[in-house]
């Protein structure tokens, strides 16, 4: 338990009344840190009292290296908890309580939940993939201070050491580790591939509405390659979430879901992609069911690690199949067929911003979505006759060209008797129109001159990509 004198030196090095204090229970018998609430300035944020652990070569130096990157992912942009600095600028602070050495670190507060072990959500699964790739792509920039370049390494002899001592008393085990051991080490370190990553984000290390998610707790963040990264996280959402109430299972569902959100901020090659089978074979060596509740009994951990087995019913082979699968077709061209492709793997988000950002030529227009969450939907086929130009010569219009501008004139028209060629020639897939609807009420956003040489040419119906706010 922490004394009121720690309570209150944490309360004095934040700034906050220590009358606000208020003690999460811990969920586990195995959790040794304290943890408490706190409001200041009307806002209520987190904050963990951590004792010393084995883990650490220098407890304070190693966190310090920790919140420095999650410092710059939240800077970056990344969903993940807000750090909040002490009255001297610093992520982290330690004190000596009763002669225990406590590191102390302090969180914006996050609604929501974290995932309950179960069920499955596809929107959810897609964004924890999202989530993490936008953190790997984040990652490759990070260059930590000097006197932060401590963060762990996955090579280190407590990892690996601790690792290889706990599968001793299973010699058939303990040799497949061996040689798995070998072809990890082989594996290339270059700065695509391998960098600081989270280590630990199972279900219970981020928090959720639902479908969004933020990441929290990277006490366990190493330099490791991206792909181990995943091949973690892929093992929780398996272990404990592929199986429904009614016994369904929903295993493909959450790998497909997964890669499909990773690959929209982080794409990776057939190389890295193959190796993600081999660290969930990793994972589950590390997950000795003396310790771990992965479903099955020591003997069936044991046959399953021999063969290959994640659960039953699945081998890696089949999952890497998935993963495959699940990346395949998702190239980003200015089509209708790109355009689709990306809605099948429920990304169209994605195609509109790489659209509007290359040969859409409106990245104004991209930068203002992105200032709030938006859903997108289609392409969809329309009726034309539903929707009307907002920029063109005509009067009366949101964004009419002035009469006297002649030179804009000639080329508005220009422009679209060039669309009206291609288009007629049929040697075009011309991507879809991009469309607000506001209850109902449409307002074309991208594709004045599209429209205007589709009406030109009497098409009645085309492809359109609505958006609306939320």
């Amino acid at each position: 338990m922490i004394s009121k004198n720690l309570l209150k030196f944490a309360a004095e090095n934040y700034g906050f009344e220590k009358a606000t204090l208020e003690r999460i229970p811990r969920s586990s018998g195995k959790i040794m840190n304290e943890i408490y609430t706190f409001y200041k300035n009307g806002r209520k944020y987190i904050i963990k009292f951590e004792p010393p652990s084995e883990v650490y070569k220098n407890q304070l130096r190693e966190t310090r290296a920790a919140l420095d990157f999650h410092c710059y992912l939240s800077d970056c942009g990344v969903n993940v908890s807000a750090p909040l600095k002490n009255i001297h600028g610093e992520p982290v602070t330690s004190a000596l309580d009763g002669g225990t050495e406590y590191i102390i670190t302090a969180f914006a507060w996050l609604n929501g939940q974290t995932w309950g072990y179960d069920g499955a959500n596809g929107k959810m699964s897609y964004n924890w993939g999202k989530t993490m790739g936008a953190m790997h792509c984040a990652a490759k920039s990070y260059t930590p201070p000097n006197e932060y370049d401590v963060q762990k390494d996955i090579f280190d002899g407590f990892y690996w050491g601790r690792f290889f001592d706990g599968l001793k008393i299973y010699p058939d085990v303990y040799k497949i580790a061996q040689k798995l051991f070998r072809e990890i080490t082989a594996l290339p370190r270059d700065a695509d591939s391998f960098g600081v990553i989270h280590g630990d984000l199972h279900q219970g290390n981020f928090f959720t509405d639902g479908e969004n998610i933020r990441i929290i707790d990277f006490g366990d963040s190493i330099y490791g390659w991206y792909t181990l990264d995943a091949a973690i996280s892929l093992c929780h959402a398996l272990w404990w979430g592929r199986m429904d109430d009614d016994g369904n299972d929903h295993t493909d569902a959450i790998v497909e879901n997964f890669m499909k959100g990773y690959f929209s901020a982080n794409p990776l090659s057939e190389f890295w992609l193959s190796k993600i089978p081999l660290f969930m074979k990793y994972r589950h060596l590390c997950m000795v069911p003396e310790e771990n509740g992965i479903g099955c009994d020591r003997d069936g951990w044991i046959y399953n690690i021999k063969n290959d087995i994640l659960f039953e019913g699945r081998d890696l082979k089949s999952i890497s199949d998935v993963i495959k699968k699940s990346t395949a077709g998702c190239k980003y061209e200015a089509t209708l067929k790109s355009a689709l492709d990306y809605a099948g793997q429920n990304n169209i988000e994605e195609w509109v911003h790489e659209y509007l950002c290359g040969e859409g030529d409106n990245r104004g227009f991209s930068d203002g979505l992105k200032l709030e969450k938006r859903e997108y939907t289609g392409p969809i086929l329309m009726d034309l006759d539903l929707f009307t130009k907002t920029y063109g010569p005509e009067p009366g219009l949101k964004y009419s060209i002035r009469e006297d501008d002649k030179e804009q004139i000639k080329w508005f028209w220009f422009n679209t008797g060039g669309i009206h060629e291609k288009y007629r020639a049929g040697n075009w897939d011309m991507p879809p129109l991009i469309v607000n609807d506001d209850g109902g009420v449409y307002e074309l956003n991208d594709g004045n001159h599209r429209l205007e040489a589709l009406k030109m040419l009497g098409v009645k119906e085309y492809w359109v990509i609505f958006w609306k706010a939320l």
